[in-house]
This record gives structure tokens, sequence and C-alpha cells, in this order.
């Protein structure tokens, strides 16, 4: 008795994945609130928030903080972002995570200083979508990028892209 190739998976197209990844996202958001804790307000609207944060320069390019880069609507990462529910700050600025490692994804976080901001250059394309929350790290320092385009994940200690040269003594 032969037995046969089990038939491969067809690949899911890139709409199926981002809605794929952006349920599994809003499953993490609801087990995230305590059943006990005061109701919290949901919203869909972080590519908005990303827009209204860039509408309010100006950054300061000499403190590490440049403009961060316009997102194209029609773009992959865009698409996901606006699938994607987070729960508003509370007045306190108190960043509420998503799991035990991982804040949610917080617009003024998605491009650290250390970053490269050129993201039509081809090496550094990513935003940091889920900061690391580590008693001892600074969230900006890490956590799971995002590619921008192709949504690929990498989890890295420091920001994708270029080394910033070190400072001229």
């Amino acid at each position: 008795m032969s037995t046969l190739p089990e038939p491969e998976q067809p690949l899911m197209c890139l709409d199926e994945y981002i809605t794929l990844c952006a349920d599994l996202h809003n499953t993490l958001i609801d087990k995230s609130i305590p059943p006990d804790s005061q109701p919290l307000e949901i919203s869909t609207d972080l590519l908005q928030r990303y827009e209204s944060y860039r509408a309010n320069p100006p950054f300061d390019p000499y403190a590490g903080v440049p403009d961060p880069p316009a997102l194209d609507c029609l773009s992959s990462i865009a698409i996901l972002l606006s699938q994607l529910r987070t729960t508003i700050t509370p007045s306190k600025g108190q960043h509420i995570p998503l799991t035990p490692l991982l804040y949610q994804p917080m617009p003024e976080w998605f491009f650290p200083p250390l970053y490269s901001y050129d993201i039509e250059a081809a090496d550094s394309p990513f935003l940091l979508l889920y900061p690391q929350r580590l008693p001892s790290e600074p969230c900006i320092d890490g956590g799971l990028f995002v590619h921008i385009y192709t949504l690929d994940g990498i989890w890295l200690q420091a920001p994708p892209g270029p080394a910033m040269p070190p400072p001229q003594k």
C-alpha cells in the first residue's frame, strides 16, 4: 500500500493574513483587560492617531526625533493598523499592556529615535508595532518590529536599519 503525499495547504492571500493577524491581536486585547477593572474605551483609530501624531510637529531632529514618515493608506501596514483594536490610554498616562512582555501599539513609538526614518530606503522599512515591556529596558529599545510592506515580523532588542554613527568628539 503506497502512501500519497499530503496536499499542501494553499497560501493565504495578504488580505486573509491581515485579517488573521488583526483577529489574533483583537483577541489578545479582549483577554488583556482584567474582568474586575473599570470599563476601558476601545477604539480602532490607531491609523488616525498616528496621522494626528504626525500632524503635530515640530519634531526635533537634534534630539533624535525627526518627522515620522507618512504611511500609504492602501499599504498592508495601514490596512492592518485600521483593523487593530486598542484601549485608549487613561489620562494618567499609564500604558495598558497587551501581554506581560508587550505593550499595545502606540503611534508615538512606531519609529523610535534610534531608528532610520527613511522608510523608502530598502534596508529599514520597519515600524515598532509592539514595544517590549521589560522593567530593565526602555520600551522603545526593542520589541516586535513589522516590515511595513510585507508585514514580516522580527523581535529585536534594538531598532532595525542602519546603525547610527557614533557621536563626534
